[in-house]
């Protein structure tokens, strides 16, 4: 979510309250529709439906202007503009609202269902607020992806860390369930099994890296809530779209695990993250610790992971409004009041 500033006219500024931008993460109040102090009107979207509320109210000198939508609509963008008049709010010569210009405004990726603005300022009388938002009607679509389903391609064992597209990596091939060990855990509610280059490890003494590969589909506007639960023998670096998100253990240079096993093998991980629309490629880099022994019991290698995706499968887009009176232009958009 990113934030932006209008500058405008000496005029326009004069006209607008003295005010402050609220942190890059908002906190969301609690105050609910009715309560004393507080104004709410509905949030209008394509002149007739009725998809959430704004709410308006004033606590020790800080202007609060709250949206919020009804299950179903999600927040792609908003934008405020609150004036001692009406004239104070930008507009083109014609009397259509610019909502580009409004001093505030905000872009969700992912999209929100609620989202607060607050404002420092000196506020008596007269209130003239225009709340636009665009919205989102969508299906909330959750899929997973586990290993040991065959999605995943491996590469690799090599003997030496190499960064992600490093052509030493070799060719791909099909990802296999692998021998477990009886201590390795089990994600639970899950059917991801532990998987690897082949059944049994093909050397269990010196270090070995292996880079796994798994890519899926976001047919939608992704959703906060996508997170990669994962494991391996030894240790592991998690990469979403050639960015690292996170890691376990020591991956990228030589451990000789003789004077004691770390045990980072005994710790399923939860790495969240916010994938793009579209192919994502997921992969991870497994290191094996080196080990005084050939036996593949004694020191096998794997990985397990669930990967769980949330987006939203839009059915259309519209702009909304605070619901009130309309603007003098030619367009429907609105704006209300509110007495302090």
């Amino acid at each position: 979510m990113k934030i932006m500033k209008k500058w405008f006219s000496t005029f326009l500024i004069a006209l607008l309250f003295t005010v402050a931008f609220i942190p890059l993460i908002p906190t969301i109040s609690a105050v609910e529709v009715g309560e004393p102090g507080t104004k709410t009107v509905d949030l209008i979207a394509g002149q007739h439906m009725d998809v959430g509320n704004i709410i308006v109210w004033i606590d020790g000198g800080i202007l609060h202007v709250k949206y919020e939508t009804i299950e179903g609509w999600y927040l792609i963008e908003t934008h405020l503009a609150v004036a001692t008049n009406l004239n104070g709010i930008p507009q083109t010569k014609t009397k259509n609202p610019i909502p580009g210009k409004f001093p505030y405004g905000r872009y969700y990726s992912p999209p929100v269902t609620a989202d607060e603005y607050e404002i420092e300022g000196t506020f008596s009388g007269t209130l003239y607020i225009a709340a636009h938002a665009k919205v989102c009607k969508g299906e909330v679509v959750t899929e997973v992806y586990e290993s040991g389903e065959g999605s995943a391609q491996v590469y690799g064992p090599i003997s030496s860390y190499l960064p992600l597209n490093d052509a030493g990596w070799g060719t791909s091939k099909p990802a296999v369930e692998t021998w477990k060990h009886p201590y390795w855990p089990l994600i639970p509610d899950s059917s991801a099994v532990w998987i690897s280059s082949s059944y049994f490890i093909e050397d269990a003494q010196p270090d070995s890296w292996r880079k796994f590969t798994l890519t899926f589909d976001v047919l939608g506007v992704p959703l906060a809530g996508s997170i990669v639960t994962a494991n391996s023998d030894n240790a592991e670096e998690v990469w979403l779209n050639g960015e690292l998100i996170g890691s376990d253990g020591t991956v990228n240079v030589s451990f000789d695990a003789s004077g004691g096993d770390p045990h980072e093998w005994n710790t399923l991980k939860d790495y969240p993250f916010t994938p793009v629309q579209g192919t994502n490629t997921l992969e991870f880099i497994v290191h094996n610790y080196a080990y005084p022994t050939h036996d593949p019991t004694v020191n096998p290698t794997g990985l397990i992971y669930k990967v769980t995706v949330s987006y939203l499968k839009s059915m259309g887009c519209e702009t909304a409004w605070g619901e009130g009176d309309r603007f003098l232009g030619a367009n429907w958009a609105m704006y209300f009041t509110y007495t302090v």
